[in-house]
């Protein structure tokens, strides 16, 4: 007995296959497949408590057009991105005919960018003006994607191209890893109320990302990938070397400081994965903030908080 508990609390190796798969109400099996989790190490405990709850919400009514969309972004020193992405956006979304709404949340402050904790701040501002949320990179233009409802969390950036700033050179093509849950994301209210949005603990960069995913599996969701969704990757410098100013930094001093945020997420999620985090203490039920502004624009609004 105690050799079977010690084994069930330690850490599986990643799984080789993972046997969930996609109904589609309307017949309809190449739009939508199921994110693997064949690659997250689990414990044993975690994978078939996860499991047995997937194949319980394994089917994917056909995408409705008619319902109200509230797409939000995080923002923060990201001037040239926002100078293209409101009009590209929007024009997509207007040959798709979704009604729909563009929030920028931008952080105010000078505490390390909390990407989770502004979607959340995004979400509860939107709640009562939509019937379902993207949470969407700025950096990111859609080329092929559906930004239709769907009766599961969505990934809809399933892979990219990245152009260098001149766009003179050929861009460089990435497709998510198996695990990949970010980017932009499409979340039905009821299911991002469930797993209590976001964690509000992620500073800096890395793993709020991965953190959402647990969170949607640990509540029984399963959340799929539109595998004809592919994006423009904007260029920009990597984020985890940008401090709270906008400066990008190449000093390892400044570079280790950061990184320390890094190491301090990676642990966090590490506990998350093993099932020893309790999400119900952290997301959108303890959200708080400071409302500092907002301004309103044609293509969309912008409020700006401290956190």
């Amino acid at each position: 007995m105690i050799k079977n508990f010690i084994k069930s609390i330690m850490p599986s190796s990643r799984c080789s296959i993972d046997p969930l798969r996609v109904t589609m109400h309307d017949g309809n099996k190449c739009l939508y497949q199921p994110i693997p989790i064949n690659d997250i190490k689990l414990t044993h405990w975690v994978r078939y408590k996860i499991n047995k709850a997937r194949f319980l919400s394994a089917s994917v009514d056909t995408p409705i057009y008619d319902k109200k969309l509230a797409v939000i972004v995080t923002y923060r020193n990201r001037e040239q991105h926002l100078q293209k992405f409101p009009d590209y956006l929007k024009n997509f979304l207007l040959k798709q005919g979704i009604d729909n709404k563009i929030l920028i949340v931008e952080q105010y402050d000078n505490e390390p960018f909390n990407r989770g904790k502004l979607f959340n701040v995004g979400a509860m501002q939107m709640f009562d003006e939509c019937d379902y949320f993207c949470f969407h990179d700025i950096d990111m233009l859609p080329e092929v994607a559906s930004y239709a409802y769907v009766n599961h969390p969505v990934l809809l950036a399933n892979s990219a191209s990245q152009f260098d700033d001149d766009n003179t050179a050929q861009p460089t093509v990435w497709c998510r890893h198996s695990s990949y849950f970010s980017g932009v994301i499409l979340f039905p209210k009821t299911d991002f109320i469930k797993i209590n949005g976001f964690s509000n603990n992620y500073w800096h960069w890395g793993f709020e990302d991965d953190d959402l995913l647990m969170r949607c599996l640990f509540c029984g969701l399963t959340p799929i990938a539109y595998i004809k969704g592919c994006y423009i990757s904007l260029p920009h410098e990597r984020t985890i070397t940008q401090t709270p100013d906008g400066i990008y930094h190449r000093d390892q001093e400044t570079i280790a400081k950061l990184n320390e945020y890094y190491q301090r997420n990676r642990k966090r999620y590490k506990k998350m994965r093993r099932g020893m985090l309790d999400i119900n203490q952290d997301g959108i039920n303890n959200l708080n903030y400071k409302f500092i502004k907002k301004d309103n624009y044609e293509l969309y609004t912008k409020i700006s908080v401290c956190l």
